[in-house]
């Protein structure tokens, strides 16, 4: 139990507030029942953060905060580029002192007010029994220009009176609003409201209230959209503040959505640490996920490459004796519903491939993990996941596992290798989740580990909050990551690309390139090491390849900071890419990338497009080679006639002022 007056002043300096650690902070669990901020009751205590930088705030119990609880970017900075998270949280039992000219909400997050937004993300929180005076709403969330609000898998309920939960959204230029798969459940008044400013927003799969006039929409017509739904949420005992789904909570059990809209992808386990966070056909809707599994369900048992659909031992059926899993992809694409194949393999077991598996045509998930022995990875900084199931094409089949039509693959805790054009191709589909696998390294080189083509899109491979998400790919022959579908919308998070599973830089984990994006818009890389790679670590190319994003990445550098430059140059933009971000989004300070390179750093090549920017990364370049490079390889005049970013190589100070500050 914790009292006292929880206020932190203004800082540039980035904040995490992480709850669940052991009392000697060498573990951590993330569950918000084991660290308690109880604010008593008492008339001033809340917690109170203005901020001009990251704030994360996770895992954590705030209860009886009079004062409430609230994150805001500090008034008239640029928030551009900035984050605020919190996730895994719970908040409950106080009424938040509304007379406060600080308070917005009982829990409120707002971004920059003057100035460029920060991105305001709202995940996997449970609020209950929660309100504020004078009418303020219980949650209230409030991005600005040019950033966006995620509020996904919450469940905001038992608030009583006053609004549930208020998401005030001002975004007049390229902002977003995204909110999918809550519940925002209050039988005796407005469930959500939205300000007249908004842009969107999206709001999918959502449960808002008993009936449409919960939501109070303004102008925005969402709530028939988008299968949002009305009625009771189906929790397991209200009257005890359990805000678990009963398993025949029809509106809400296997009920979500694909996560294909929201910037963030699912959390990867909800409050009470399930991993992976959908059991079941769908994802569950609120903070809780049910154990309610309607899939259609195969076990492989043989690691025999053989359909044998006619042979009645071996055909997969509920009396076979075998089930090999040719013939298990074979009756999933069969199946009207969603399916699961899962294993029963001794640890470890080999599964050679003579020709190319039925491409996946309904939505399957492919799941290794299921696999007695089998583990997932548990570290940040490298990929300690036991697999037991090894898909091996032996060097003369074209694709491990292959989407066409509307198939929907997620594929977690399977080793890929030996493949002569890519391990998993996704040429179709949506929603697609790749995660917590190892492609390529000791297994086997790939042409590609995963291309991503054709007309797929929204695909997500790795992922944001879980180490047991984040993909192991490298000693692939050409890219670790190929992105070449014209829809682009694909993100690529925290996942170990060119380094092998310590973290470090072997020679059989390199692969050609990292990533490479060739003419593919809209594309997130985010959080990734992408590092000794025999090529450049990214390589964006073509006049189709533009507002790709960036941020976050250690690039050329081992997981312990140790060097292991990518090839020349760590990153590469070329024929006619454009308007991409590498680093902080414009008159942003956050968002930068890690680079060094034996080499050249970025360089935007001779045939590169204009628009790109560069910005707020650290950069060490070798030898004689530049950090930024435009144009032909060395330091070249300002040319605005160029094509490599109108050939502005370096700034040109045209007036300075003296600004007297009275000390």
């Amino acid at each position: 139990m914790t009292t006292g007056v929880f206020s932190f002043q203004p800082s540039s300096a980035t904040l995490s507030l992480l709850g669940g650690y052991a009392a000697n902070c060498q573990s951590r669990v993330v569950n918000p029942t084991n660290t308690v901020f109880d604010g008593q009751n008492a008339g001033n205590v809340g917690l109170f953060i203005p901020t001009q930088n990251d704030v994360t705030i996770e895992g954590i119990s705030f209860t009886r905060m009079h004062k409430g609880v609230t994150l805001y970017f500090d008034d008239f900075s640029d928030g551009s580029g900035h984050e605020f998270k919190m996730r895994y949280n719970i908040f409950h039992d106080y009424q938040a002192d509304g007379s406060d000219p600080n308070l917005s909400g009982a829990v409120a997050m707002h971004g920059a007010p003057d100035s460029g937004g920060v991105n305001v993300h709202f995940q996997n929180n449970l609020v209950y029994n929660v309100s504020a005076t004078n009418g303020l709403p219980a949650v209230d969330l409030n991005s600005r220009d040019a950033g966006y609000i995620d509020m996904s898998n919450s469940t905001v309920a038992g608030i009583g009176s006053g609004i549930a939960a208020a998401v005030n959204f001002y975004a007049p230029n390229n902002g977003g609003a995204f909110l999918e798969n809550n519940i925002i459940f209050n039988g005796t008044s407005t469930s959500l409201s939205f300000s007249a400013g908004d842009i969107g927003p999206y709001a999918g799969y959502n449960l808002l209230g008993n009936v449409a006039a919960s939501v109070d929409a303004g102008a925005n017509s969402f709530v028939t959209n988008f299968n949002n739904s009305f009625g009771a949420p189906g929790f397991q005992n209200t009257s005890t503040h359990d805000y678990h789904l009963a398993s025949n909570a029809l509106l809400t059990v296997n009920a979500g959505g694909a996560a294909i809209y929201n910037p963030d992808g699912w959390p990867g386990h909800d409050l009470d640490g399930h991993v992976p966070r959908k059991i079941g056909s769908a994802i569950d809707l609120g903070a809780y996920e049910s154990s309610v599994d309607d899939l259609n369900n195969f076990t492989v048992t043989s690691t025999l490459d053989a359909s044998h659909a006619s042979a009645s031992s071996v055909n997969c059926a509920v009396n076979s004796s075998t089930c090999t899993l040719r013939e298990a992809i074979i009756d999933a694409n069969q199946n009207n519903g969603a399916s699961r194949l899962g294993f029963n393999l001794p640890c470890a077991s080999l599964l050679p491939l003579a020709s190319a598996l039925p491409d996946i045509t309904t939505d399957v998930t492919i799941d290794g993990y299921t696999n007695p022995g089998a583990t997932v990875n548990t570290s940040a900084s490298a990929f300690n996941a036991n697999l037991c199931i090894y898909l091996n094409g032996q060097g003369s089949v074209a694709d491990g596992l292959h989407t066409s039509g509307s198939g929907r693959l997620t594929v977690l805790g399977l080793a890929l290798g030996g493949f002569t054009v890519a391990a998993i191709r996704l040429d179709s589909g949506s929603g697609h989740m790749i995660y917590g696998n190892q492609i390529g390294n000791a297994f086997g080189s790939n042409f590609d580990g995963v291309h991503i083509s054709g007309s797929s899109q929204h695909t997500t491979l790795g992922g944001y909050d879980d180490p047991a998400a984040f993909n192991l790919i490298g000693g692939n022959s050409s890219s670790g990551v190929n992105i070449d579908n014209t829809t682009g919308l694909n993100t690529v998070a925290n996942n170990l690309i060119g380094l092998d599973s310590a973290g470090l830089s072997l020679p059989s984990s390199k692969n050609n390139t990292g990533v490479l994006i060739s003419n593919s818009p809209s594309n997130t890389l985010n959080y990734n090491t992408i590092s000794a790679n025999t090529g450049p670590g990214i390589s964006i190319s073509g006049a189709g390849a533009k507002s790709n994003i960036v941020q976050y990445n250690s690039i050329g550098l081992a997981t312990d900071g140790s060097p292991a430059s990518n090839g020349d140059p760590a990153v590469l933009i070329v024929f006619a890419a454009n308007g991409n971000t590498i680093g902080a989004a414009q008159s942003g300070t956050s968002g930068g990338n890690s680079l060094y390179s034996t080499a050249k750093g970025v360089w935007i090549s001779t045939s590169g497009g204009a628009g790109n920017r560069v910005l707020a990364n650290r950069i060490t370049p070798g030898g004689s080679a530049l950090g930024i490079d435009l144009g032909v390889a060395g330091a070249t005049t300002n040319n605005s006639s160029g094509s490599a970013n109108h050939m502005q190589n370096y700034p040109t100070v045209v007036n300075a002022f003296r600004t007297v500050t009275g000390e």
